[in-house]
């Protein structure tokens, strides 16, 4: 299993969400806290596009108001 590192992010109140890539199983495994989710790389491609359009849609109907 050949696993690489792509991205890890903590909140100030101490949430993580990390991505990892095991390019043996041609997979994207995301963690947030306790959710763990798998897919392989085209399903992660169609997740991360709905990720973009939702992100994108909220700014515009929020003026990205956090």
């Amino acid at each position: 299993m050949a696993i690489h590192d792509l991205a890890r992010k903590e909140t100030p109140q101490g949430t993580v969400t990390a991505v990892w890539f095991d390019s043996d199983e041609d997979n994207f495994v995301v963690q947030h806290e306790f959710v763990h989710l798998s897919f392989h790389r085209r399903e992660f491609i169609a997740f991360l596009e709905c990720l973009n359009a939702s992100y994108k849609k909220y700014l515009e109907d929020h003026g990205g108001a956090r």
